[in-house]
């Protein structure tokens, strides 16, 4: 287990743990005669979590409690004496509480603390079957071939050649509607305020749905993966919630490179500090009445939603109905004879003289957005014109400077600012197309 030493924040260690837990396993079902590989094996991986500093004694009396049906004294040991169990990269820790809770019969706890290891680590092959093969000896098939279905795409191959479950595989339906998930808007809040970012010229993601379960499940078929070198896709099973909408989360404690990507990956970059930790979340909910899917994610000190629409594969993209000023541009919603303010973008806004130029007018108009000094008065008076990356305008500030600005939505009129920074609600296509077309 040389490359536990190696540093376990980065993606080879991720494999080195799997590839090390077959190879356990491997030694334990041609060495010994033992039923209990599977466990045993997993109780040996703990160790992989050394990054929070590894008690070689405290590993030995736990599998020695284990191994003498002391089941709730080695809870009260990893309890008391180890780090808190949800730290860990890999989450091995968690995985041994869930096998010592079955050997206990406390089924539920062990079923939620398999599902706890999921939740973090949507791609942990381990956890899934060994949530699944619990829930096979509880008679859930159908909960069980999902997770062996899950098992079989996340298993390395050297694993699934080991250990394959013995019960049914889920398997995707037939019959499948094909859709289109067209990225729309996405707004980021920090400390430093928020910011709008237009997704309207992003390409959409083709995506297969059903539903499952007497229509209480939505099935993405076949949802990016970006990050596994032998997966390229993955179901995603959406299940309604006591409210009765569809909604999926996840927490992270992991890099960001493990959480779900949609249709957009730029801005998956927040870490936390220079472990390379994400601590947050992300929720992913589905509205089955207006085809619309939100992703929220939620870190440290900020978070970011975004919002998308499905479409039927055969119909032409909705978003075509903006009317864009200038084409392959983000979109602009500034009209002439607009009365602009600052919004909560934190980027701020200079004021310079000509397209695209880098020459200063007016520095930062508004010097707080918070200040109750007087404002200055700033009206768009020509426009649009095509930038390299922006639609510019030119304004005047106090009826007095003249000069450009580029629309990056840092500054707005209210018209627009009401509708993009809606705290509520994300902004729907219909409602960019309204003030687009205004």
């Amino acid at each position: 287990m040389a490359c536990v030493q190696d540093t376990p924040y980065e993606e080879r260690d991720v494999f080195c743990y799997f590839q090390t837990y077959t190879d356990l396993l491997e030694q334990c079902q041609t060495t010994t005669e033992r039923t209990d590989c599977l466990e045993l094996s997993t109780m040996y991986m703990t160790r992989f979590n050394a990054m929070y500093g590894y008690n070689p004694d405290l590993h030995k009396n736990v599998l020695a409690f284990y191994e003498a049906g002391k089941y709730a004294k080695a809870i009260q040991m990893l309890s008391e004496d180890f780090y808190s169990p949800e730290q860990g990269f890999i989450y091995a820790t968690d995985l041994v509480y869930a096998i010592l809770y079955q050997a206990q019969d406390q089924n539920d706890k062990a079923l939620e603390t398999y599902s706890n290891v999921i939740r973090h680590r949507y791609d942990h092959a381990i956890a899934y079957y060994l949530r699944g093969k619990l829930y096979q000896e509880l008679g859930y098939i159908e909960q069980a071939s999902r997770d062996f279905y899950y098992y079989s795409i996340y298993a390395i191959p050297a694993l699934w050649d080991l250990l394959q479950p013995s019960g049914p595989i889920f398997s995707i339906p037939q019959e499948l509607a094909a859709w289109k998930l067209y990225p729309v808007v996405i707004l980021y809040s920090s400390p430093g305020g928020e910011t709008i970012e237009d997704l309207t010229l992003e390409p959409a993601t083709p995506i297969q749905i059903t539903y499952l379960d007497d229509g209480d499940t939505a099935l993405f078929a076949n949802m990016p993966d970006e990050y596994h070198p032998f997966v390229s896709s993955r179901p995603l099973l959406i299940p309604r919630n006591e409210t009765r909408s569809f909604r999926l989360q996840y927490d992270s404690l992991v890099s960001v490179d493990y959480v779900i990507k949609l249709g957009r990956e730029s801005y998956d970059w927040i870490f936390a500090g220079g472990l390379g930790l994400n601590y947050g979340g992300k929720t992913i909910a589905f509205s089955q009445d207006n085809m619309s899917l939100y992703e929220t994610t939620v870190y440290s000190e900020s978070s970011s939603g975004a919002y998308y629409i499905l479409y039927p594969a055969s119909e032409p993209d909705p978003r075509e109905a903006l009317e864009r000023p200038c084409e392959g541009l983000p979109m602009s919603w500034l009209l002439i004879g607009d009365s602009l303010h600052h919004t909560d973008n934190y980027s701020g806004h200079e004021i310079l003289d000509q397209v695209d130029s880098e020459v200063v007018v007016v520095p930062y108009p508004y010097s707080s957005r918070n200040s109750d000094e007087p404002q200055p008065q700033i009206t768009v008076i020509d426009g649009p014109v095509c930038g390299n990356e922006h639609v510019w305008w030119q304004v005047s500030v106090d009826d007095e400077i003249v000069g450009w600005i580029s629309d990056d939505y840092g500054l707005l009129p209210e018209r627009v600012s009401a509708v993009l920074y809606d705290y509520e609600i994300f902004p729907t296509l219909d409602d960019l197309i309204e003030i687009a077309n205004d």
